[in-house]
This record gives structure tokens, C-alpha cells and sequence, in this order.
């Protein structure tokens, strides 16, 4: 597939388990100025044309996903230059690229408070994971752990328990929920004796653990609860680019916050940053932003 990148964004593309293996704009090769990528699959064999930006992804599958920035037309004029920058097509039509096609998705996320109509239900998962190991392969090592065991439970060959998935899916939103809101990893902590912490404590984009120097699986699974997508972008941006994230779920008393209550942020001075800064609440049963009348979280 060929990607447009406009100039002045900041963007990512990662393959399923948030594998990440491009970073655009800003951030990426083009360095803000904007470019063509090719996004190709790991069997792809093929001649990289001129001015094309190859980035081969290790994953069948893949998802992309470019940031804009608001100016003087604010949130209106920030998505008018992505849909006039961004085109995305085959590589086969790349000398005649067909028009590309936006969908508005934030209504029918958005009605009922969360992403709740976008999540599947459980009879669609024995499915949905065969799929994805059907499209990308069994042999990725850092998913054998999980391999294993969904094999044993029958994901693979049709024998799986629908009981057996309820279970599963209750006892791992307890589990997530706990290592996300009560993280016990050092590296997490911002400031000393401060509840800011930070959601991503790894080293760099490939989940690797600061002082074991392996995948650790909490970490990723602690950010992908919170956010989507890894980057070098985001891991370990370079000076003056890419983007830091620090996140509080206790008051300074060590209570959680609930919504009933009213809060007081203070901000300190000067604080750094090249483009922007922001501060946004999030409704954490829901996983999503705060639905509001102004449809705006900060």
C-alpha cells in the first residue's frame, strides 16, 4: 500500500499487539516535510520506486494513524488539511491513484458515552483470534506464550468453551484494570512522592523492559488499555519532536478520583513543549474521553 503523508503531522504504523515499524512526519523520515510511503508486507518482493519511502511492516495486518495540529481554524481546519494531505491506495495504481474515502466516525462512537458499540462481543472472539493468527502467522515469538495457551483452550480447532470465554474476559478486565490504576512498576513513577506516573514504562517501541531488557508484557498490555499505538515517537522522542504522556489516577491523598467530585490542577510554569500540550480526562469504564455538550476533553 502507498501513503500520502502530508507536511507539519506526526504519525505512526503498527501491525496487531501494537508492533510498531514506521514513524511518519515530524517524527519520521521526512521529517515533517511530508512524503510517500510504501507500507509492504512481509512477503512483498518487489522494486521500491523512486521517491517512495519503504516501510516494510513484519505483519500481514497492519493500522496507521497521522496526527494533526490546529491553527488559526481550529479542529475544522486541522481535518480539512489531513483530508486534503492524506491518499492511500495500492501500490498497482500508483500512477493513477483513485480518490480516497474519509469516514466521520466520532457519532456513532460517541452516542452512548464510550466505545461500547465498537467492542465485539464474546461469541466473536474464538473467531477474530483465528483470524489474526490465520493472517499473520502462529510463529511470532513474542505471542508464543499466548499461542500456547489459546491453543490448548480449543481457539484453534473449534473446541472452545463459550463459559470458558465469559470467564476469561471478566478475570482479565479485573486483571488490566488493576495493573493499569495500581501500576507497581518503579520505572511508572514521574516525580517522587507523586501520583503522576507514567502509562508507557518501557525503553522503546518494542515493549522492551528498562532493566530486564526483555518484552515485558504488562507494560504492553497497561498502555494498550489507556492509548493505542507504539512509536519511537512516543518511547523515546527526539529533542524538540514526538510526544511524552504522564497520567493520574489518585488524588495527593491516594484516593482515586471519581467523577462526582471537583478537582484543582496546578499547572507550574514554562512548561515544555514545540507544538502543543494538553490536558484531557477520560472516563476510564468506558475507555474513552469524556462525553460532553461541547465535545471537548481539555
Amino acid at each position: 500500500m502507498v501513503l500520502e503523508v502530508p507536511a507539519g503531522v506526526m504519525g505512526m504504523a503498527n501491525g496487531p499487539g501494537w508492533t510498531s515499524f514506521a514513524d511518519f512526519g515530524l517524527t519520521g523520515p521526512d521529517q515533517g516535510a511530508g512524503g510517500t510511503y510504501l507500507l509492504t508486507s512481509p512477503s512483498w518482493e518487489g522494486e521500491v520506486p523512486e521517491g517512495m519511502i519503504h516501510s516494510p511492516s513484519p505483519t500481514n495486518t497492519i493500522v496507521w494513524l497521522i496526527r494533526g495540529f490546529q491553527k488559526d481554524e481550529g479542529m475544522a481546519g486541522a481535518v480539512k488539511e489531513l483530508q486534503n494531505g492524506i491518499r492511500t491506495y495500492s501500490l498497482n495504481d500508483a500512477k493513477n491513484p483513485p480518490e480516497t474515502t474519509f469516514y466521520n466516525t466520532s457519532a456513532p462512537v460517541y452516542e452512548d458515552g464510550g466505545f461500547q458499540d465498537m467492542l465485539f462481543q464474546a461469541d466473536d472472539i474464538p473467531r477474530l483470534i483465528k483470524s489474526y493468527y490465520q493472517l499473520n502467522g502462529y510463529g511470532e515469538e513474542k505471542h508464543s506464550y499466548n499461542t500456547a495457551h489459546l491453543s490448548h483452550a480449543g481457539f484453534f480447532d473449534g473446541r472452545v468453551d463459550a463459559d470458558l470465554v465469559e470467564k476469561a474476559i471478566d478475570i482479565a478486565w479485573q486483571r488490566v484494570l488493576t495493573m493499569s490504576f495500581s501500576n507497581r512498576e518503579a520505572d511508572a513513577y514521574r516525580w517522587e512522592e507523586s501520583h503522576w506516573l507514567l502509562p508507557n514504562t518501557t525503553v522503546d517501541e518494542s515493549w522492551t523492559h528498562a532493566s530486564l531488557g526483555i518484552v515485558d508484557p504488562v507494560a504492553q498490555m497497561v498502555w494498550a488499555h489507556q492509548a493505542t499505538f507504539t512509536s519511537a515517537a512516543m518511547t523515546r522522542p527526539p529533542k524538540g519532536a514526538g510526544a511524552i504522556y504522564v497520567a493520574a489516577y489518585q488524588d495527593r491523598d491516594g484516593n482515586f478520583l471519581n467523577g462526582s467530585n471537583c478537582y484543582e490542577l496546578t499547572v507550574p510554569a514554562n512548561v515544555p513543549y514545540s507544538n502543543f500540550w494538553s490536558v484531557v480526562t477520560y472516563n476510564a469504564p468506558k475507555r474513552s474521553m469524556i462525553q460532553n455538550e461541547q465535545f471537548q476533553w481539555g
